[in-house]
């Protein structure tokens, strides 16, 4: 699953002339879309334990890093100290807001192969750490008595949260299915191959009932079973193995909410709150990696400022957003969410026709 991930994009309607309508003497003028603006765009990443991220040349450390950038695309690197690196690409698709939730985690102990190859041998495993930092996953395989072809090295198996995403969820449609990693395993030494089947073990607490598949880099599945809380799945070779939550879309609706701003436009600017991210009541672990997965972060209020060209008189400022319910199926569980999607902004000033700028019309014509 080689697409990177899609989240939700602010984005901005905005004018670029000024329109000045003269009914009378007594009577104001509207200034449609008066903009001299300025507007960036804001990346913030959130981590679960103190990092080290970077984005277009800059480094910010903590668990919150908040970017203002001209970039509409670009990678991000996040380190920490005993945890998996993970780099990943972003893109605001024309929009100006882009939040994402990551996960790190502890890598998994290292075996050697003369130890875990034994006849005998303790099972390889993700180790207490790593199964903590990941809500209690655990996992594990023997390759006891089995013939590896392939590399040779340490071997391990760390379990993660990938952030690529396969699906572009403004293309789906009602009755298609939907399938995204909520979990991978990273199994080394990667490029391993094994005569016999190697058997993993996996442990997914509050799973039972959802339909879950396992896939290779390339998108090929292979054999499992799923009962209960465990997963059980059959590798032929070791590389990054996607553990695949299925679920349908079975009903969508789109509506637009609408609110409006006004303030003194001799002030420049105008502030105002939106809605960012899903708003779902599961308590599942695995709906909530499903639905970051497909938009990105659980909703929380974000203010943005408005500026513009000072001019004397009122301000007023139209933001729509329009939000998607969406339901879906996986086996035996149904769940719903409200999504916060795009919003747009529409800005007009009432002056007095005195402060209306004067602007040419038409093949140089008067405003008259």
């Amino acid at each position: 699953m080689k697409n990177l991930i899609k989240s939700l994009a602010l984005g901005a309607i905005v004018a670029a002339s000024f329109t000045a309508c003269h009914t009378g003497e007594s009577e104001p003028s509207v200034v449609v879309d008066n903009v001299v603006r300025t507007s960036t765009r804001m990346l913030v990443i959130n981590t679960n334990v103190a990092a080290s991220i970077n984005f277009g040349g800059q480094t910010i450390n903590g668990q919150t890093a908040t970017f203002n950038t001209n970039a509409n695309t670009g990678t991000v690197n996040v380190t920490a100290a005993g945890k998996k690196a993970v780099t990943f690409d972003i893109d605001f698709n024309g929009g100006e807001y882009l939040e994402y939730d990551i996960e790190l985690v502890s890598e998994a102990p290292a075996v050697p192969a003369a130890t875990a190859e034994a006849v005998g041998a303790d099972p390889v495993s993700n180790g207490e750490e790593n199964a903590e930092d990941n809500g209690g996953v655990t996992a594990e395989y023997s390759v006891a008595g089995n013939t590896n072809t392939g590399v040779t090295g340490d071997y391990s198996i760390t379990v993660f949260t990938p952030n690529e995403t396969e699906t572009n969820i403004e293309e789906v449609q009602k009755n298609e299915k939907i399938e995204e990693a909520v979990l991978a395993l990273d199994c080394r030494p990667d490029g391993a191959v094994f005569e016999n089947p190697i058997t993993v073990n996996v442990n997914i607490p509050e799973s039972e009932g959802f339909n879950l598949g396992c896939y290779d880099e390339n998108d090929n599945e292979t054999t499992s079973s799923h009962t209960g809380d465990k997963l059980q799945i059959q590798l032929t070779h070791f590389s990054i193995w996607d553990i695949v939550l299925k679920a349908e879309l079975t009903d969508m609706k789109e509506t637009v909410k609408e609110n409006v701003y006004s303030g003194d436009a001799s002030k420049g600017s105008i502030s105002y709150n939106f809605k960012f991210g899903f708003d779902n009541n599961a308590k599942s672990p695995l709906i909530i990696k499903y639905l970051k997965k497909l938009f990105g972060v659980a909703v929380k209020d974000v203010n943005k400022t408005v500026t513009f060209k000072k001019v004397e008189g009122k301000a007023k400022l139209t933001v729509k957003q329009k939000v998607t319910t969406y339901n879906f199926t996986s086996g035996s569980h149904t769940f719903n969410v409200n999504v916060y999607g795009k919003v747009t902004e529409s800005l007009s000033i009432e002056t007095s026709e005195e402060d209306a700028p004067v602007v040419p019309t038409h093949g140089g014509g008067s405003n008259d």
